[in-house]
């Protein structure tokens, strides 16, 4: 974590962060990128997204969720083609 924020970030502070006996000492939430990239965890995210109604997503599941807006996007395109070409006909009738 040091390394990526170049800061230091030690054990002692680590532990200070997590025990239960010292309630005042919180996690830095802008040492999550540090922490995810140390440990490639990333359900340190949850903990802002799921609040507010969000999912943390990643990975092949991002190219997945591409790959299902574009094929909502060409459905919504065929449809409209069809209901033009419908009106074309309609209006050569």
């Amino acid at each position: 974590m040091s390394e990526f924020i170049g800061g230091e970030v030690t054990k002692t502070m680590l532990d200070a962060y997590t025990a239960d006996s010292k309630e005042t000492h919180r996690f830095p939430f802008e040492l999550a990128p540090a922490f995810i990239a140390a440990t490639t965890d990333r359900s340190i995210l949850s903990v802002v997204a799921t609040p507010v109604g969000c999912k943390v997503v990643a990975g092949q599941d991002v190219l997945m969720l591409e790959l299902a807006k574009i094929g909502d996007e060409k459905s919504r395109l065929c449809r409209q083609e069809r209901d033009l070409r419908a009106l074309i006909h309609r209006m050569t009738d």
